[in-house]
């Protein structure tokens, strides 16, 4: 029919060839949209990971220079994850970082166990903080004061965790006792000299002999 005439099927080509082209740009285009998306979930990763690094770096050291130990304790399972300071404040081995609660009930001095373990009940049961300074014998029989300060944590599943730290406050305790004893010390000699004091005044005021005041009571 010539060049001028069109063909009946032309706009039906048009149609597919226009459905063809979207079903390859299309896909392209979400593509290069999900590359970008990633790429910036990527970096917003690596940015995450170097803070926690940073975080984790400075909690290390700032155990490593306060010397506290970190636990961790599970009531479903009993079992208590000690990290590597909490194992040296106890004396256990490192193999000991998971043990049950038992392994730090038999540490325990027995005038301080009860209510020890009373407090850390009462923690399980009503949530509330445990705070509490008790005495450990180590395996050389050596005792050792310590202050444990923990809380209740419930995870993202609901598990229920009690995290806390440790730390050694021997050297606290013997300061402690030292200055009562030096101040008990300081209230006796006070007292002999007040007694002394009053006994050397009334040796000035009174006759030796006879007991009775004298010219300078008199005075």
């Amino acid at each position: 029919g010539g060049w001028t005439s069109q063909s009946s099927q032309l706009s039906s080509f048009r149609f597919y060839a226009l459905i063809a082209a979207l079903c390859i740009v299309t896909p392209l285009i979400w593509a290069g949209f999900l590359m970008k998306q990633r790429q910036r979930n990527i970096r917003l990763l690596q940015e995450r990971e170097e803070r926690l690094e940073t975080l984790s770096q400075r909690l290390e050291l700032a155990l490593q220079v306060s010397n506290i130990g970190v636990w961790e304790y599970d009531p479903a399972t009993d079992r208590l994850i000690l990290d590597r300071r909490m194992c040296e404040l106890y004396g256990f081995s490192p193999d000991q970082a998971e043990c049950h609660y038992s392994a730090w009930k038999n540490v325990l001095h027995p005038a301080d166990g009860i209510a020890t373990e009373e407090a850390f009940a009462s923690t399980l049961r009503d949530g509330t903080s445990f705070l509490r300074d008790f005495r450990v014998i180590l395996p050389t029989g050596e005792v050792r004061h310590v202050r444990s300060h923990g809380a209740l944590h419930r995870t993202s599943t609901g598990c229920e965790r009690v995290i806390g730290a440790n730390w050694d406050v021997s050297a606290d305790v013997i300061l402690q006792t030292e200055l009562r004893e030096a101040r008990a010390e300081t209230e006796e000699q006070n007292r002999q000299l007040r007694s002394t004091r009053r006994i050397l005044e009334h040796q000035s005021l009174h006759d030796a002999l006879t007991g009775l005041p004298n010219r300078r009571y008199l005075d």
